[in-house]
């Protein structure tokens, strides 16, 4: 981003890898609990019995590794809020938006390094002017229209 590119918007997020629930976060009693481990399935559910469906990977060559298992990633959801609104009323601005994901940058490495410090609170929206609107709280429909007005 250049600053002094006075339609420019970067909106910085910080996505994050889904995790698997605990034991604590989920709501299977003890029984089921005690016949998954038991039977050795994760979980047990009472339902139709279905047929199992099996799929295979394509062997590998010789000198292929198998691929990893990179974790699924997502944009949590008080952030994903703030980076819709500010799609919808750029969009209705005719702003461009770069969205940057602070924690997987790829090639935009070096607007994270130049705009995100240690301590910003994300979502982080820079203006072309470098003004900041920062934290989940602060974008609303009003001072997004504000910010982006520039006041």
């Amino acid at each position: 981003m250049t600053s002094g590119a006075p339609g420019r918007l970067t909106l910085f997020v910080a996505g994050e890898p889904k995790t698997v629930p605990t034991v604590r976060e989920t709501n299977v009693g003890l029984y089921p609990r005690i016949a998954g481990v038991v039977i050795g399935s994760a979980a047990v559910a009472p339902g139709p019995a279905t047929q199992p469906t099996v799929t295979t990977a394509p062997p590998l060559r010789s000198d292929e590794a198998p691929p990893e298992e990179a974790p699924e990633w997502y944009i949590p959801p008080d952030q994903m809020t703030a980076l819709n609104l500010v799609l919808q009323i750029a969009q209705e601005r005719r702003q461009a938006v770069l969205v940057v994901d602070a924690n997987r940058p790829e090639d935009q490495q070096g607007l994270v390094d130049q705009y995100v410090g240690e301590n910003d609170v994300l979502p982080l929206l820079i203006r072309g002017d470098g003004a900041r609107l920062d934290g989940g709280e602060n974008f609303t429909p009003s001072k997004l229209r504000a910010f982006l007005a520039g006041r």
